[in-house]
């Protein structure tokens, strides 16, 4: 084996992490409700209204988050505990989410509580996203930032294709099972974000494990192992 070979990290030896291997089943599993999510929100909202702008604003709030929040959600979570922020916001999401269905039985679902949902938990996102970048040197070690990256981005990219395929018009009269879908897979979201969230309680553990091996990280910085904010190849990444 050539010396390049042996320094070169790889991403089989980013997955001998046991840490990351959990929280990147974890995340899929939350991505997967998020896409599943913004196909659902603006399908609900066809049937609450039946009007198709109502459906269009619905589907551009999901969206704007990115757009209005994402540089400055990069910003703070550099100024906070990022494991913390990701705990927080897939606990609060969930919370959200659950308020759905429960609406939904008790007859009391409305257009303005799905759009206020689905914009709270957009941006919710928003922020667990950029402190999942900046959490990775404690977890896999700053050898192996540049694989474990790759590896979420490539995932996330996978997943995000599903919003981009063609999707039939929307009817108001929906059959049962996309009724169906549309309101449990609000419950498969909440289900995924509190996963997301109360599994990274006992990670602590694993992480600290892993940052030992790895050796200290500067401690200039409020989370006391980020070192600022995360640079792949000389570039800075806000995840």
């Amino acid at each position: 084996m050539s010396a390049g070979a042996r320094q070169g990290p790889t991403k089989d030896r980013v997955l001998d992490v046991p840490a990351f291997r959990r929280y990147l089943v974890l995340r899929t599993v939350a991505m997967l409700g998020g896409v599943v999510s913004l196909v659902a929100f603006p399908v609900l909202v066809y049937q609450l209204t039946g009007r198709a702008s109502l459906t269009a604003l619905m589907a551009v709030a999901e969206s704007l988050p990115y757009l209005l929040v994402g540089l400055p959600a990069g910003a703070l979570v550099d100024r906070w505990h990022r494991r913390r922020v990701i705990v927080l916001t897939g606990l609060a999401s969930g919370a959200l989410m659950v308020t759905i269905p429960a609406a939904d039985l008790l007859a009391s679902l409305v257009f303005a509580h799905v759009l206020a949902v689905g914009t709270a938990v957009a941006t919710l996102w928003v922020f667990a996203d950029a402190a999942t970048f900046g959490v990775l040197p404690q977890m896999v070690g700053r050898s192996h930032v540049a694989s474990a990256t790759s590896m979420l981005v490539t995932i996330s990219t996978v997943i995000g294709l599903g919003r981009s395929l063609p999707a039939a018009p929307p009817r108001r009269e929906v059959p049962i099972a996309e009724a169906v879908s549309a309101r449990t897979s609000n419950i498969v979201q909440s289900s995924s974000q509190d996963g997301l969230g109360g599994a990274i309680l006992p990670l602590r553990r694993a992480v600290a494990s892993a940052h030992q091996r790895a050796g200290p990280l500067p401690d200039d910085h409020p989370d006391s192992t980020a070192g600022g904010p995360l640079k792949v190849a000389g570039a800075p990444v806000q995840g």
